[in-house]
């Protein structure tokens, strides 16, 4: 199961009522925890034993699992505690698949600039991931509109781009912001596209060998 920690969750019963959440954490193969709101009938919708479905975003992704209430703690925090899933459904909301990479790169905003490495890539947006000591006050915000360049292997001929902050997520010492770059600079350049059609077809080739 991979999730960003402190992402929102959407809790759904067979009802169509829906609560907003939070992922806490998981124990992997027995159980998750999401932080829960403290709203009139939520509590018997989670009984021991109450279905439900939980949905996160993840990449770009739709990712959903249908589960079953284990324990509810009101205090010292409104938590549930469900059954870790079986199987997972995701649902890809890109056109284009993100490509892993690990490119040099920068991102500015106000004329503040933060170094890190672009770890996904597609025609359509990418990773950023940077140490979380260059922004300790959370600068970078959702929404926000950055400028930002990235170099290939090669390291020779720098990329700009301008991008919106689709989301922002910590992990230990990193931060990493999911940018989805801006229709109107003129998207990659074709060369950037080429690099990734490659490694694309390649992939498939892996893929298609099998193990």
């Amino acid at each position: 199961m991979r999730i960003d920690l402190q992402s929102e969750m959407l809790m759904e019963f067979d009802d169509d009522v829906r609560f907003k959440c939070r992922f806490v954490g998981f124990i992997k193969d027995e159980c998750v925890i999401v932080r829960v709101p403290v709203v009139p009938g939520i509590r018997g919708r989670i009984e021991p034993g109450s279905e439900l479905t939980l949905r996160y975003l993840f990449e770009g992704n739709i990712v959903s699992f249908a589960t079953e209430s284990l324990q509810y703690k009101a205090t010292p925090y409104s938590l549930l505690f469900v059954r870790y899933p079986k199987d997972l459904e995701t649902y890809e909301l890109r056109s284009e698949k993100r490509v892993s990479c690990r490119l040099r790169g920068q991102i500015t905003k106000s004329k503040t600039s933060f170094k890190g490495m672009v770890t996904n890539l597609s025609e359509s947006g990418c990773a950023f991931t940077m140490d979380s000591s260059q922004d300790m006050t959370d600068f970078i915000e959702k929404d926000d509109i950055v400028s930002g360049e990235f170099r290939t292997i090669d390291g020779q001929t720098p990329y700009p781009f301008r991008a919106k902050v689709m989301r922002r997520s910590a992990r230990g010492k990193e931060v990493t912001l999911g940018l989805g770059f801006e229709k109107s600079s003129g998207g990659l350049p074709e060369a950037v596209v080429e690099y990734l059609k490659e490694v694309r077809e390649f992939e498939a080739l892996l893929a298609a060998s099998g193990d």
